[in-house]
């Protein structure tokens, strides 16, 4: 089965359609890059997986493990393990990456069940070890003061950082930016991501 299928996929904004008859399967553990000239869709398909509202979808369907993403609201979608990863992510000003981060595994949750404080410290500090990244950054707020590297990142962190059966299923991110905002990587510099955990 396919992970993700997108069949026949038209995508409209009031009168103006951006995707047209768009076909594309992700089978699992593969990436893939959709590549195109400035408005030729590549934010609005990565927005329509995820369940934005105001994009109109005229025809077609995108299932994700056989399921159709369409009858699903876009916390459904996210809590099945669908996650969007923003070109321009938003400030979160008092919302502390931790909280954040803990927030997102809490929902994930069996209903009743709750994340505990110490399991949750000792695993978030031991994914950033692993991952190099100074433990004061889960103190800052989400995004906030970062410039594009280091929104990545943070990015990459909350793929990372969590036990299996909270990390995403299928990632969809628009335009990771490079360090040099858009030019190719300096040698030496080491992406703060590095493609699709091992199974």
């Amino acid at each position: 089965m396919q992970q993700l299928e997108i069949k026949n996929l038209r995508v409209a904004i009031g009168e103006n359609e951006i995707i047209r008859d768009l076909s594309l399967s992700v089978g699992l553990g593969e990436m893939h890059a959709v590549m195109g000239p400035n408005g030729s869709g590549k934010s609005t398909l990565a927005k329509v997986i995820a369940g934005h509202p105001d994009y109109k979808v005229t025809s077609g369907e995108v299932l994700m493990d056989g399921e159709n993403l369409f009858e699903l609201e876009a916390d459904e979608r996210a809590r099945r393990g669908l996650f969007l990863a923003f070109q321009y992510p938003s400030e979160v000003p008092g919302v502390t990456i931790a909280n954040f981060l803990r927030a997102a595994m809490q929902a994930r949750l069996p209903e009743g069940e709750e994340l505990e404080a110490t399991d949750y410290y000792a695993k978030l500090y031991e994914k950033m070890d692993l991952l190099e990244i100074d433990r004061s950054f889960t103190s800052r707020a989400v995004n906030e003061g970062f410039a594009g590297p280091f929104r990545a990142s943070g990015r990459g962190m909350r793929w990372r950082r969590s036990p299996r059966r909270f990390r995403p299923t299928m990632r969809v991110a628009d335009r990771a930016p490079s360090p040099r905002g858009g030019a190719a990587p300096r040698p030496g510099w080491r992406a703060p991501w590095r493609g699709p955990p091992r199974a």
